[in-house]
């Protein structure tokens, strides 16, 4: 089932205009959550919850089509030029409010005197937008630049329009898991307060090779018991495709199950420049059944 907006509100389907305001205005500011600092989390949702509601019920086009086909076929494509989208987190609607309308009896001091005083405060700019950036893992190793293709609303208070703009994201060497690029006043843009940020935040992709530690790259190796116990060569193909050729000869190493460090060949610290190091785990395979003359030759090895 989809909202209800007329329920959130608590009017009629038959509500005028001047009951829609009336109610959005009693519930947003019992809901405030300037008035709610210890049901904060709850306030703000449902702060939110009667600002969609509001905004969808004052807008004669958005509720005759809310009220043919409900929430789903509001947001699915009902509107012209697309479906609707709420990208507000409910202050915005609230200061335009009072922007646009009085306040009846009250007053607009007494309104404000409400919230201890002032302006309702309200946050400067609506919160900021965020997209998942999936980067590979080369392209942490070596840096790269991407572009990327944003779209924001803009209401100028009369209507809202889409814009699309391309912004270049470089991407530093290094950069880690959860990292977060900003673009200051690139989002949504609303009538009272100042434009959204947009930020990106790194998601780095899973590798079929290689698995990160902080600044250190772990590689699984396998190596037969044999090969371990006598010579064994293999090369490991980097990030930035160089390769690292490594040979063992048992005269000097044996191979033994656990990590074997290659120091300085990790990944870059975004921040000092340094490497972590690259760690090569080894597994020993060992086999199923042995040949009896090998295991008569064996019995008589001495180590």
């Amino acid at each position: 089932m989809g909202k209800d907006y007329y329920q959130i509100l608590g009017v009629s389907k038959n509500a005028t205009d001047d009951e829609i305001k009336s109610a959005y205005r009693k519930l947003a500011m019992k809901w405030h959550p300037d008035r709610n600092p210890k049901n904060k989390e709850e306030a703000e949702k449902m702060f939110k919850e009667i600002g969609e509601a509001y905004d969808v019920l004052k807008d004669p086009e958005k509720r005759k089509v809310f009220d043919q086909f409900g929430e789903e076929g509001l947001k699915s494509g009902g509107m012209p030029g697309g479906g609707y989208t709420f990208t507000s987190n409910g202050f915005d609607i609230f200061n335009q409010f009072f922007q646009d309308f009085g306040f009846g009896d009250e007053g607009g001091d007494s309104f404000f005197s409400f919230f201890g005083g002032g302006r309702p405060r309200g946050p400067k700019k609506p919160r900021a937008k965020e997209y998942q950036l999936p980067v590979t893992l080369e392209e942490l190793y070596s840096g790269t630049t991407k572009k990327m293709k944003i779209t924001r609303e803009v209401n100028d208070g009369i209507s809202t329009r889409q814009e699309e703009e391309i912004l270049v994201l470089n991407i530093k060497s290094g950069w880690k898991e959860g990292t977060r690029m900003t673009y200051p006043n690139k989002g949504n843009v609303m009538p009272g307060v100042d434009p959204a940020d947009v930020v990106f935040v790194i998601m780095q992709k899973s590798h079929n090779i290689f698995q990160r530690n902080g600044d250190d790259l772990h590689v699984k190796q396998n190596v037969p018991l044999h090969k371990a116990l006598t010579d064994f060569s293999f090369e490991i193909v980097q990030l930035d495709g160089k390769k690292i050729k490594l040979s063992f000869d048992s005269t000097t190493h044996v191979i033994k199950p656990g990590p074997f460090v290659i120091y300085g060949k990790g990944m870059p610290n975004s921040k000092t420049g340094r490497r972590g190091d690259l760690v090569i785990d080894f597994t020993i395979i060992f086999p199923t059944t042995i040949n009896p003359d090998v295991k008569e030759q064996i019995k008589n090895l001495k180590f």
